[in-house]
């Protein structure tokens, strides 16, 4: 914690969560230029790693942050900032950064996406989302990137105000919903009812969604850490499967609850993957047990429903698939070696989302994110697609995509697709656009790295074909052609940083200007990841009627209706602006950041 808060301000200690109120000095809004400053005073001292046992606040320490008086600035069409006066030592090299005695610019605000509100005078503004500058970087010994997503920041004062919020910007939606699984524990995914949200959280259950995300049910079951699961339109119909179970389940969905689970097909191995293909009504699912090094692979089979029938069928073996493609691959004719990993499964992501991706012409392609050795004990092929057609009769149910194959050793984790081209990326900044046909894949962009954007998270399509993924680092929005990467447009996303720790299957993008995706929340003081899920909208939004949340039926567990947001926002470790209300206003800023 701090070493010293003074000058006026004052620390919360209600939560485990440090943050600080910061008396208003002065607040100025220039109604001609639509610009606030809001001046607010006091002090907070971090110091950490000392010599000696003496007390902190005289002794030398590897880090020593003062940060004093911050400032907040909002323009409709300049800059928007918090600014302060700083003192940091720079960790290790010993040398003092204090921005040469004047006030720097510590984050960048986007007041744009933020929430505005005017109640009896007292004005009060919320969830600005931010980024770190260059100077506060520098104010946390470069710890951290320059344009990397913070806190949202929120503040209130008695005075004049306006609300110069953007008609045309994302902003997101006061309600949120926590799913009950933290953001790195296991995958929480979410998928479009059309009306609803259904949202299945690792080894908890499933839980039904307003589009405001006031939930409506809840489903108690062992839900696949994976994410294991698809939505089928046609039959208002959820398949899933349990964690490392072989039965292939469906679970009825109405606007306000659900019906029986029931199993519709057991598998000889653990169901790996679920997919639904909106143009054909069919569900198909792949299974297989795991497979041990230098022994026989297990059955892999392929479950497809219709009509409410289910009925399965034998895959042919990782060999049969890859031995055509061999030479197209390594130059020579050869089958996989005795310690490769099965084409449908692999052996070491537990997490990872498996994907059965519904394509235009009918078919499946498959993500399984296996690492495929040919028997010369080679390098191993990462990234590799297979498709999957369950019209086709035998061998040609599926089929091995040599034209996914690209010369990387990163494994790229993110996978969506609008049934044409195909976007994947990894944590690590890495990204790439596929072209499909004809069952594989025609045309590929080298694998890129976009600067200032590491960390992709999840992805979607808008109508026109253009990809949109939330960006880790950035913790925005990021709409760009998929040919050139070059960026087109942005949107800050409150608490979107951070998304890239675990992929959580596509964000749902509605033709009506709804987005929605999963945040990473940890301001809540109990150095937890809470997964966040939320709505973003543009202008003004009025939830389409509402639908009533019904009495749980049996096995279904009852939950509190929609999840809010605890007041305030500071995050645990890299705080850089979140605003304690009150009559005068108050700054919280920099709490538990070391």
């Amino acid at each position: 914690g701090p070493v010293l808060v003074g000058d006026g301000a004052t620390e919360d200690k209600s939560t485990g969560a440090q943050r600080f109120s910061f008396p208003l000095e002065n607040a100025n809004y220039d109604r001609d230029e639509v610009r606030l400053e809001a001046q607010f005073k006091g002090t907070v001292k971090y110091k950490q790693y000392c010599d000696g046992n003496e007390d902190k606040l005289n002794a030398r320490c590897d880090l020593d942050l003062t940060f004093s008086n911050p400032k907040v600035v909002l323009d409709d069409d300049k800059d928007s900032y918090i600014e302060a006066t700083v003192n940091s030592r720079q960790y290790l090299s010993g040398t003092y950064y204090d921005g040469d005695g004047q006030p720097v610019r510590v984050v960048n605000l986007y007041p744009q996406s933020g929430t505005f509100r005017n109640v009896d005078g007292t004005i009060n503004w919320s969830e600005i989302p931010a980024t770190l500058t260059e100077q506060g970087n520098m104010m946390m010994s470069e710890f951290y990137d320059v344009g990397e997503g913070m806190d949202p920041v929120d503040f209130s004062y008695q005075g004049d105000g306006a609300d110069i919020t953007d008609p045309n910007a994302l902003r997101a939606y006061p309600m949120s919903w926590d799913s009950p699984v933290p953001y790195d524990s296991a995958v929480t995914r979410i998928f479009d009812l059309g009306k609803n949200v259904l949202a299945s959280a690792g080894g908890r259950g499933i839980y039904l969604l307003s589009e405001d995300l006031r939930q409506l049910a809840a489903f108690e079951t062992n839900a696949s850490k994976r994410g294991t699961g698809a939505y089928d339109a046609k039959t208002s119909t959820f398949y899933y499967a349990e964690e490392g179970s072989k039965e292939l389940k469906a679970l009825p969905v109405t606007d306000d609850g659900f019906g029986e689970a029931r199993t519709v097909y057991e598998a000889n191995g653990e169901i790996l993957a679920v997919g639904a293909h909106p143009k054909t009504g069919k569900v198909v699912a792949i299974a297989q047990g795991a497979k041990v090094g230098g022994q026989a692979e297990p059955l892999a089979q392929l479950i497809t429903v219709s009509g409410g029938q289910a009925q399965g069928q034998e895959l042919p073996t990782s060999e049969r698939l890859y031995k055509p493609v061999s030479k197209q691959l390594t130059a020579v004719e050869q089958g996989l070696h005795a310690y490769s990993e099965s084409a449908y499964r692999s052996s070491f992501d537990p997490n990872n989302i498996r994907e059965l991706m519904p394509m235009d012409d009918g078919t499946f392609v498959y993500a399984s994110r296996a690492e495929i050795t040919f028997a010369d004990g080679g390098s191993s092929y990462k990234n590799m697609l297979i498709s999957i057609d369950p019209a086709a009769e035998g061998a040609e149910v599926a089929k091995a995509m040599p034209g996914s194959y690209t010369l990387t050793n990163k494994q790229l984790d993110a996978v969506t697709t609008n049934g044409s081209r195909i976007i994947r990326a990894n944590t690590f900044g890495d990204i790439q656009s596929l072209v499909y046909a004809e069952r594989d894949i025609k045309e590929q962009t080298p694998v890129s790295f976009m600067e200032g954007y590491k960390g992709w998270g999840l992805g979607g399509f808008e109508a026109d074909g253009t990809p949109v993924v939330i960006n880790g680092q950035t913790g925005k929005l990021v709409w760009f052609d998929p040919e050139t990467f070059t960026v087109k447009r942005e949107a800050a996303v409150p608490n979107g940083r951070e998304v890239s720790n675990l992929s959580h299957g596509d964000l749902i993008i509605r033709a009506n200007g709804l987005y929605y995706t999963p945040t990473v929340d940890e301001s809540r003081g109990d150095y937890i990841e809470h997964y966040s899920l939320r709505m973003l909208h543009k202008g003004d939004y009025t939830p389409s009627t509402p639908s009533r949340p019904r009495p749980p039926k049996p096995g279904e567990t009852e939950q509190p209706e929609g999840p809010k947001k605890p007041e305030g926002s500071t995050l645990p470790g890299k705080t850089i602006g979140a605003i304690i209300g009150g009559l005068v206003g108050g700054l919280a800023v920099l709490g538990a950041l070391f």
